[in-house]
Order: C-alpha cells, then sequence, then structure tokens
C-alpha cells in the first residue's frame, strides 16, 4: 500500500516525465479538446433544435440520439488513446 503511494508521486516529481507530456502531446491535446469541445456544444444546445420531430414536437430523433451516443464513444476512444500515449 505505501509501496503504491511512492509510486503516484514518482511521476508527480518526474521532470522528464513532465516536459515530454507538456512538450510532445499538449499542443495536439490542446487543439482536439478545443474540437471535441465544439460538437459537445453543438450536440447539446443546436442540435437539438434541428432533429425534433415535428409531429409531437415533444421528442427528439433518434439520430440525435446515435449521434451523442457516437460522440461519447469517440471522445471515450481518443482520451484511453492519449493515455496510452503517455
Amino acid at each position: 500500500m505505501i509501496h503504491d503511494k511512492h509510486e503516484a508521486f514518482r511521476f508527480k516529481y518526474d521532470t522528464k516525465a513532465i516536459t515530454r507530456v507538456e512538450v510532445n502531446l499538449m499542443h495536439d491535446i490542446k487543439k482536439q479538446l478545443y474540437y471535441w469541445s465544439i460538437v459537445y456544444y453543438f450536440l447539446t444546445f443546436a442540435a437539438p433544435y434541428i432533429f425534433i420531430e415535428h409531429e409531437c414536437e415533444k421528442t427528439f430523433e433518434p439520430a440525435l440520439f446515435y449521434m451523442y451516443g457516437a460522440y461519447l464513444f469517440l471522445s471515450g476512444v481518443w482520451e484511453i488513446k492519449k493515455v496510452m500515449e503517455i
């Protein structure tokens, strides 16, 4: 148990690893996070008005739920991929 704490702090004070993350990965991650944010805000605020079902006007088209599910899946895969690169 105590050994696990030492492992957690090893990365925190490993300046080479921190520099590698900041220099090599952060520029790409920053651009992609902006992209994922734009997609999220589109799905949250704009898409419900575009994909509203016009017959009853009380529910959304199933395509909206599929798009949001695809967003969740793809952003999750992207995050796992980035963690594996570190």
